[in-house]
């Protein structure tokens, strides 16, 4: 049975003519199964590889398709020099054919395949040029012509050992909105206050004080538009001048903290802790109960069991009352009254949104903000990454292991005793393109993370060879080449979510990495298969040092 199966039914649901190349429903809906996580995964549309997919089906009392993982790519003895011209090339085919491509990857993958159960064989596949296009828009038989034609150019260099694959995919930025247009405005009500400084475990607010901390990744939205949510980038500030400034996603004029939807959710999340803690405390309370009942009777082991609970109970308590405490202050900055009240700052420059920047091609789509400093000046903390999870040890030690993943490979990753993840350096264009680490199956890698107020803290691998994307609209196309980072494997789910736009994504040595700009997806955009990034170095060096000569980037006051 070849790979590509034949099936009488388009597997697309369109009207287009039936293709010899088609493929079956199972294997288009289900061949990249695992790839976003434990779900479908982008449809396929046509490849050139030779796996048999069948192979991946594990028929028994519980049938199930072996999940595939998307691997990095770092090098290529021919293509790590020419992968710009391929690209260009490649661009011009699907133009001419009249292919809506969404964007061009390079990728891997690695998935397991059934030999003689309980035995399994993990397969990866040849460096693939995976090709984004539109839902519903390419046939397979177009997308097996188009296939061929990149073949064609690759033997021009000399390359034959590459395989080509189409699936359906969207591009969008990842900005959040609720569609809620709807506001009342407040002149001259604002109150002063002043951002929390951000906490390390163990601590009572933590996951609730998150997003009202100094620390990066904070949620913003324009005064105006504050149904659309995007991220705090980073914090500079020019030497010899007063005003106080950061890079972010440009929304308009004033800029709040946290669009409608985030403080909404920041409210819900005060609820639920305080809910959650005296849920907690009446069990421990009913239990304290039973074991005193025991202890009065001489029973030891009840006695030493109704010391632990009181001290938790005692826990408890101190918990709430600071939750209430917080709960309070919140009330007193008025933040309730209007989205008004919120304002951090305004937009003192955003140049207009723009990709194939020269001379990298990257996207630009960034503002400057001058930033109310009194309600940063005190808790100020520099350019940090809170790495906490609260009272969870468990996940902070899990977040260590999994950017160390196997044992004895390199890493210079220190997780700090405060929690605090200082940016201190930008990684080069040199670092970008290359591993410095291994993951669990000892392949190449270069991990790098994010904590967007969407997903979280996320790690990923960052792709060592660039993308091009293309992002359609009313008005046209948008293009541009974007650094890429994968889902970190089929267990942690997308490494961005709509909300994450404009968060910095850091190296494991205390690196700025990259600018979070858009993602793909297929269907739910919520959902990403691939983070596309813009570098910080082109970012720093190319577009804000220009524009203002005299910003610095490290510093821990102001």
């Amino acid at each position: 049975m070849s790979q590509q199966e034949s099936t009488n039914a388009n597997p697309s649901g369109n009207t287009f003519s039936e293709s010899k190349h088609e493929i079956s429903r199972l294997e288009r809906d289900c061949y990249y199964f695992g790839v976003s996580g434990r779900r479908p995964g982008p449809k396929l549309v046509y490849r050139t590889s030779t796996d048999v997919f069948r192979n991946r089906v594990v028929v028994g009392q519980f049938t199930y398709i072996c999940e595939m993982q998307l691997l990095p790519v770092y090098g290529h003895d021919k293509l790590s020099k020419l992968w710009n011209t391929i690209l260009e090339e490649t661009v011009k085919l699907l133009d001419k054919r009249e292919i809506k491509f969404t964007s061009i990857d390079l990728a891997r993958f690695r998935w397991s395949e059934e030999d003689r159960m309980p035995i399994t064989n993990t397969v990866t596949s040849r460096v693939t040029i995976w090709i984004g296009v539109l839902p519903g828009s390419t046939t397979t038989e177009a997308a097996f012509h188009s296939s061929q034609g990149i073949l064609e150019l690759l033997k021009q260099h000399e390359i034959d050992d590459l395989d080509v694959a189409f699936r359906e995919s969207v591009v969008r930025p990842l900005v959040m909105s609720d569609q809620r247009l709807e506001a009342i405005f407040y002149q001259n009500l604002r109150c002063s206050f002043e951002l929390f400084s951000p906490v390390y475990e163990p601590h009572h607010h933590q996951n609730v004080i998150d997003w009202a901390t100094t620390s990066l990744s904070l949620p913003i939205a324009g005064l105006e538009t504050a149904h659309i949510q995007g991220s705090l980038g980073f914090y500079f500030r020019e030497e010899g001048n007063m005003p106080y400034k950061h890079v972010a996603p440009a929304p308009e004029r004033e800029v709040v903290l946290m669009s409608e939807r985030a403080y909404e959710d920041f409210l819900t999340s005060i609820r639920n802790k305080k809910s959650s803690l005296t849920d907690t405390l009446e069990i421990e309370q009913g239990r304290a109960t039973k074991q005193r009942a025991q202890a009065e009777t001489g029973d030891e082991r009840a006695a030493i069991a109704l010391q632990s609970i009181e001290a938790e109970i005692e826990r408890k308590n101190k918990a709430i009352e600071a939750l209430d405490a917080f709960r309070a202050k919140i009330r007193d900055f008025q933040w309730w009254l209007s989205v008004d009240m919120r304002v951090i700052g305004h937009v003192v420059w955003a140049p207009p949104i723009s990709g194939n920047n020269p001379p990298y091609g990257y996207t630009q789509d960034l503002c400057v903000i001058k930033l109310d400093k009194s309600k940063f000046a005190a808790n100020f903390r520099g350019n940090v990454i809170d790495l906490c999870h609260g009272h969870n040890l468990e996940r902070t030690i899990n977040f260590w292991r999994r950017i160390h993943p196997r044992h004895g490979a390199p890493s210079n990753f220190e997780l700090p005793i405060d929690y605090l993840y200082k940016l201190q350096r930008v990684l080069t264009p040199a670092q970008l393109k290359q591993p410095n680490t291994q993951d669990s199956k000892g392949d190449p890698v270069r991990f790098v993370f994010q904590k967007g107020h969407t997903t979280g803290l996320m790690i990923g691998p960052l792709n060592g060879f660039e993308s091009h994307v293309r992002r359609y609209s009313l008005l046209g196309s948008f293009d541009s080449i974007e650094a890429a980072v994968y889902a970190y494997d089929n267990e942690s789910g997308s490494f961005s979510q709509c909300g994450d736009s404009g968060t910095v994504i850091a190296g494991d040595e205390q690196e700025f990495g990259l600018q979070l700009t858009s993602g793909a997806g297929s269907g739910n955009i919520e959902l990403t298969d691939i983070t596309y990034c813009t570098p910080m170095f082109w970012l720093w060096n190319h577009v804000i040092k220009p524009e203002f000569p005299g910003a610095e980037l490290y510093f821990d006051a102001i």
